[in-house]
């Protein structure tokens, strides 16, 4: 036994990618807790300058998971989370899952509504993501009836000098970039959900705003 350390086992495993595995907190089940494979993980570190420079911006967030700092575990340095979990206290499933439901039986305006205000809210606080894949973004029914969409992973920039961070034209720049390509990538795994009439409407309005 580790005197002093968080003690995390495998049952409270909730989440696993290429770079961590997300436990929940044994001391709070409405955060988690995330064990990186390489305690140098370069995505981690451009998350953790991203958050810095918006936390001396002043700059807050509903779509990113709110972070509580380090803690000391039975597994080494851990890195405590908000837990995204729907109003039932079920994990929240990423796009990718909830896109496979819409295939299946498609709500074009449910997509249109949806889609436009995740980018509206993007822009509003002017969100930086490295890339565009599914399981980056979280759907959160706040109710059985009403979702939002949260940003999870892959956060912050490649960039050496993160200018984007400070610029906010930049980011917006970066948004509307990025929600493009997220707008294609749906348009061609699930055509349904998302078919081309709808796909240049989005696109237009993402162009617009």
């Amino acid at each position: 036994m580790d005197a002093g350390k968080i003690i995390l086992s495998e049952a409270a495993v909730i989440g696993m990618g290429g770079h961590k595995k997300v436990y929940v907190d044994p001391r709070d089940d409405r955060r988690c807790i995330k064990i990186l494979f390489d305690a140098n993980d370069v995505d981690w570190q451009r998350e953790l300058q991203y958050r810095e420079a918006r936390k001396k911006r002043g700059m807050v967030s509903c779509l990113l998971p709110e972070y509580y700092g380090q803690v000391a575990t039975n597994l080494g340095t851990g890195y405590v989370f908000e837990r995204i979990v729907d109003y039932d206290g079920k994990n929240s499933r990423d796009l990718r899952q909830i896109m496979l439901e819409i295939e299946k039986a498609p709500n074009h305006d449910l997509m249109e509504f949806g889609m436009s205000a995740f980018l509206r809210s993007m822009m509003a606080e002017r969100i930086i993501t490295t890339n565009v894949e599914y399981e980056n973004f979280l759907v959160q029914m706040v109710t059985e009836f009403h979702a939002k969409m949260r940003v999870v992973d892959n956060i912050g920039t490649h960039a050496t000098f993160p200018v984007i961070f400070y610029v906010d034209e930049f980011a917006r720049r970066h948004v509307k970039k990025y929600f493009l390509q997220l707008l294609h990538d749906i348009a061609r795994d699930f055509p349904r959900a998302l078919p081309q009439k709808l796909y240049h409407h989005l696109v237009d309005y993402t162009k617009k705003i």
